[in-house]
Parts: C-alpha cells; sequence; structure tokens
C-alpha cells in the first residue's frame, strides 16, 4: 500500500468526527427549533383558550346564485361555548345546529358572505334572535371563502338600555300627563274662584264689616286674588321642565339685561356684570326665566332695614359647559337651609318671608331640563349669597 492511501486512511475517522459534530449541532436546533415551536404553539393555545371574546373559525358555502347558504364550524374557542352555549360544534355545519338559520338570522348571514368573498372586515351589533342574544361582532376573512368571527355578548347592556329608554318614554308621558293635569286643575280652580270674586266685587268693600273693623269683602277678595297668583305659579313650575327641541344660540348679555330692566325703580339696588357673558345654546325664553328668578330672589335678600344692595352675574366657559354665578350681599342664608332652598315645599314657604315662594324650585328645573345642575353657598346670616348653576356646551332637552 502506498503512502498516500495510508494516509487517506489516517484522515477519514477525523472527517468523520467533524461530520457527526455538524450532525450533532444541526439536531441540537432542530430541537431547539421543535421546542420553540411548542412552546409557541402553547401560548397561542394558551390565549386562544382563555380569550374573554367568543372565536370561531370556519368556511362558508354559497349557493347557486351565489348567496350564503351554510358554514363549516373549523375551531371554536371556550368562550364560544360558553357564550352562546353551542356545545361540541366543530366540524358540524350550522344548518346542522340551527336548521333555519338563514331564515332567522339573514343579516349574520348576509355579512359572513359579503366578508368571505370580498376579504373587507366588518363591525356590527346585532340581535342574534335563535339564541336569545346580542351581538358586538367583528369579522374578517384570512382567506377567500374562509372568515374568522370574535364577538361579545352585550345582552345585559343592551337589555340596560332599552329598559332605560322604556323609563324615559314612560317619564315623558307621565309628565305630560302631570302637564294636562295642572292645566285641567287650574281651569276648574279658576272657574269658581272668578265666581267668588264677581260676586264680592258685587258687594262693595264697605258692604259687610264687623265691630273690630275689618273689611270682610276686601279680605276675601285679596285672598281669591292670592289663590289665583298661586295656581299661576303652579302652572308655571309644570312648565319649567319643557325645554324645547330647537335650542338656540342666546347671548346671556342680553337676557340678563332684560331681567335687570324690570327692577323697580325705586328700589335700591345696584346691578354689575364684570365681564362679558357667554353665549349658550339654550331654550331662550327658559333662560330669561331662571336669570329672573335667580335675580329677583336676590332682590328679595335685601334687609329692608339695610342699605343698597348688589347684585352681582358672572359666567365663564370651561370643562364642556358654562358656569354662572348669581350673587348679592344681602340677608345670606343659614348652612342648613341651603340643600333644601331648591326643594318645592321648602321654597313655597319663602312666600311667608318675603320670597318670591316658587322662583327656586322653577330655577332648578330650567337647569336640569337643560342638562345642568343648580346650587347655592352663603357664608352664613347677614353675609349673602351665591347661587351657580351650570349649564352644558351641548344640552340634550327634554323634560324634568
Amino acid at each position: 500500500m502506498d503512502r498516500s492511501s495510508e494516509k487517506t486512511k489516517q484522515d477519514l475517522p477525523a472527517e468523520l468526527e467533524e461530520a457527526r459534530g455538524r450532525i450533532s449541532s444541526l439536531e441540537a436546533q432542530c430541537r431547539r427549533g421543535e421546542e420553540e415551536l411548542r412552546e409557541s404553539e402553547e401560548r397561542y393555545q394558551a390565549l386562544f383558550e382563555n380569550m374573554l371574546e367568543g372565536f370561531s373559525f370556519c368556511r362558508i358555502f354559497f349557493g347557486e346564485r351565489g348567496e350564503p347558504v351554510d358554514w363549516l364550524y373549523l375551531k371554536v374557542n371556550s368562550a364560544f361555548e360558553q357564550l352562546t352555549g353551542l356545545r361540541n360544534i366543530v366540524g358540524k355545519r350550522i344548518s346542522e345546529v340551527i336548521p333555519d338559520i338563514r331564515e332567522r338570522a339573514p343579516e349574520l348571514c348576509a355579512i359572513y358572505g359579503r366578508v368571505a368573498l370580498t376579504g373587507i372586515p366588518e363591525t356590527i351589533e346585532l340581535e342574534f334572535t335563535p339564541l336569545s342574544l346580542w351581538l358586538n361582532l367583528s369579522v374578517y376573512s384570512p382567506a377567500r371563502e374562509y372568515f374568522v368571527a370574535t364577538f361579545e355578548n352585550i345582552t345585559e347592556r343592551r337589555e340596560a338600555e332599552e329598559a332605560s329608554r322604556r323609563y324615559e318614554e314612560e317619564l315623558v308621558r307621565k309628565n305630560t300627563e302631570l302637564q294636562d293635569f295642572a292645566y285641567t286643575v287650574s281651569h276648574d280652580l279658576r272657574s269658581p274662584l272668578a265666581t267668588m270674586l264677581s260676586y264680592l266685587q258685587l258687594l262693595g268693600d264697605d258692604t259687610i264689616t264687623k265691630p273690630e273693623g275689618l273689611n270682610i269683602p276686601a279680605i276675601l277678595k285679596a285672598q281669591c286674588w292670592e289663590m289665583v297668583h298661586f295656581i299661576d305659579r303652579i302652572l308655571e313650575l309644570s312648565r319649567a321642565g319643557q325645554v324645547t327641541g330647537d335650542l338656540e344660540p342666546v347671548d346671556a348679555n342680553d337676557v340678563v339685561r332684560e331681567v335687570f330692566a324690570l327692577k323697580a325703580p325705586d328700589l335700591p339696588a345696584d346691578f354689575v356684570l364684570p365681564a362679558p357673558l357667554p353665549t349658550v345654546r339654550a331654550d331662550r325664553m327658559r333662560l330669561r326665566e331662571l336669570f329672573q328668578n335667580l335675580i329677583f330672589n336676590a332682590l328679595d335678600s335685601r334687609d329692608p332695614d339695610g342699605g343698597r344692595l348688589t347684585v352681582t352675574v358672572k359666567g365663564e366657559r370651561g370643562d364642556g359647559q358654562y358656569l354662572f354665578e348669581v350673587k348679592d350681599d344681602g340677608r345670606g342664608i343659614r348652612p342648613d337651609r341651603l340643600e333644601r332652598l331648591f326643594n318645592l315645599g321648602f321654597s313655597s314657604k319663602r312666600k311667608e318671608r318675603g320670597g318670591r315662594g316658587f322662583g327656586l324650585a322653577i330655577a332648578r328645573k330650567i337647569v336640569e331640563a337643560h342638562g345642568g345642575r343648580i346650587w347655592a353657598e352663603s357664608p352664613g346670616e347677614g353675609m349673602g349669597a351665591s347661587f351657580f348653576f351650570t349649564l352644558p356646551e351641548e344640552p340634550k332637552p327634554g323634560l324634568s
């Protein structure tokens, strides 16, 4: 044997060892790849099974005219089964589970068909009547004639929205009935009062007197007129919650100045507008009535034995709403009365203390009908008071 052959035999073990090393390295890489793939599949499966949304992967079938007629479930997750109540559905067609699906859920069939053909994703909220569910549904297509649907069960939310809608409709109906009742009662009460006033007018003021010098007809007429005014205020209160649907931009400066002009000339009071007021979207008539009640309420707070009263009106815009303040330096309000000021039962008694009676209750209804809120603040008796109210930038008018 020559030396070259002998050398070749000597080199062969080394080459084999090198080849074995490369093979071992490749096998290790394959094992790592398989492990990473297995871990990836496990993570995917864990995510898939723990999704809160229902998931289904399906193939859709079309009829002769190209209309979607059926689909086959290829994969679903646990949430799908929990949310729909459908079990062991993989490998089955929807027609096997719900035979009349095309008649009972035509909108769902149409969506699946469009997405599977066009590849354009769609999202919709719909009622799935076969299972009595409301779904928030998202559909996309990974390949032609295949689609993936993910969904949430929003049945409770939709039922709550429907209950809220029915409640609002019932509230509107009851408010309408209440207003009709107020008008009817007003007419029925005014009629006997008008009769009494007519007969008292015929009697004359000096017809019946008592030894104490009491003028009975005059007292009765005054009480009748007081009752008429009381009825008027009840009607005003019933209408205060009505805000027209066609709200308009209203310059609050014009409205406040109109109210200022109603002040009695001999009343020792000053009005102050430190800065221009904003323009708001509101029912102009109701806004004027609101400022009138608050400003006149401030005027009523003047101490008859005191000096001149100052009423300041401010307004500014911020945080999606307007904030207004009507401030006076009058008698002030005890802290324990602040929360009750706007209650009907409380405000109607203010007449006995020189107040305007229903004014603050009416103010609250107007503000709330515009979607705002109203409150009062006062350091205490003898230290003035401030009445604040808000109006949203985009009010939703209604009945309150």
